[in-house]
């Protein structure tokens, strides 16, 4: 995800020391701001996938997606304006 979001800006970068650099200080920022757990503990994103099961979850995932039921009841009353 980190390299996606930087991809031009490391691309513009000539320099390969001043390039690594770069990235290794925009990865230390994204590493001590972005706290994984927390952002799931308040619904942010639905799970934390080991990478060793992240095949397993998707294929689990599209099958209950497969069988969802997408339309909407015809509701009589629609709700009014406040």
């Amino acid at each position: 995800m980190f390299f996606s979001l930087y991809a031009n800006k490391i691309a513009e970068i000539a320099d390969p020391a001043e390039r690594e650099r770069f990235v290794a200080e925009q990865r230390a920022i994204y590493e001590t701001d972005v706290d994984l757990l927390r952002l799931a503990s308040e619904l942010v994103f639905d799970a934390i996938v080991e990478p060793a099961d992240l095949r397993d979850d998707l294929i689990h995932r599209l099958a209950l997606a497969r069988g969802k039921d997408r339309h909407f009841a015809h509701r009589r009353h629609g709700v009014p304006p406040v």
